[in-house]
């Protein structure tokens, strides 16, 4: 349901062009919100598959628009 909004990046500056303040990584089953180049976190770098969201308003309102989906869960080392 959610392949709509997916981006796919082949290469890290790919990544970098396409990613804006934060995403959450698409990859695997764990659907982990990251903030784009977090010093703290080695995942917060490059992602294959991500959807990518300006400001963390816009993370909710799209969590509560998609919420029988599966949830996003906040990365530890992004937000501390």
């Amino acid at each position: 349901m959610l392949e709509k909004y997916i981006k796919i990046a082949k290469s890290g500056n790919e990544f970098t062009n396409q990613a804006d303040k934060y995403f959450v990584n698409m990859s695997n089953n764990m659907r982990t919100l990251h903030i784009t180049g977090c010093k703290s976190c080695q995942y917060s770098t490059y992602a294959y598959r991500f959807i990518t969201f300006s400001t963390i308003q816009e993370v909710e309102n799209f969590e509560k628009s998609h919420m029988y989906d599966t949830p996003f869960r906040k990365c530890r080392n992004c937000f501390r």
